[in-house]
């Protein structure tokens, strides 16, 4: 089955701080080590990569190519790894791709859903019954809503000859008051 193609990349990524704070290489960075490696990650998760070389990063992160220089170290770069000439957050590609993986099954499954949904709708609709709404209230059958229902035991022809009347005299009056209010 081919992946089907997101509009939009997934907004954010799920980090657990103690995850993080109990990592020993994270432990170990400066405070500036830190801030640059959230950064990369940052980055990485917006563009999917950034520029390895100390200059460009310095000129794309808006900071001192020397800051730069001192928090890239060894433990910071052993964070990513170098394609080409670029980082990449293995650990954010991949639980990107589990999101976009997981968000094609749940749309593949809500599209069967959906066709069985509508299926059902189908086939109950060409039933007796199947277009029908239940009743509420008391009753007994949905022509009473419009003056058409039958009452239980009453007679069908009398209650349409009282109907057929009932509504000649009504139209009857609806066009006197119109001569009247013209």
């Amino acid at each position: 089955m081919a992946k089907p193609k997101r509009k939009r990349p997934p907004p954010a990524y799920q980090e657990y701080a103690s995850d993080l704070l109990a990592n020993i290489d994270y432990r170990s960075m400066t405070l500036e080590e830190r801030g640059l490696f959230h950064t990369l990650r940052l980055e990485c998760w917006v563009n999917g990569k950034v520029h390895s070389d100390c200059r460009r990063l310095a000129v794309m992160l808006n900071i001192p190519e020397a800051s730069v220089e001192r928090a890239l170290t060894p433990l910071v770069e052993g964070k990513f790894k170098i394609v080409g000439d670029c980082y990449v957050s293995e650990e954010l590609e991949n639980y990107r791709e589990e999101l976009l993986d997981r968000h094609g099954r749940m749309a593949a499954g809500g599209s069967v859903g959906g066709r069985r949904t509508q299926q059902h709708h189908r086939e109950n609709r060409d039933r007796v019954q199947g277009g029908l709404k239940p009743l509420s209230g008391d009753e007994v059958s949905r022509g009473e809503l419009n003056g058409v229902g039958l009452a239980r035991g009453s007679d069908n022809k009398e209650q349409s000859e009282w109907l057929s009347s009932y509504q000649q005299e009504e139209a009857t009056q609806r066009r006197q008051g119109a001569k009247y209010n013209n």
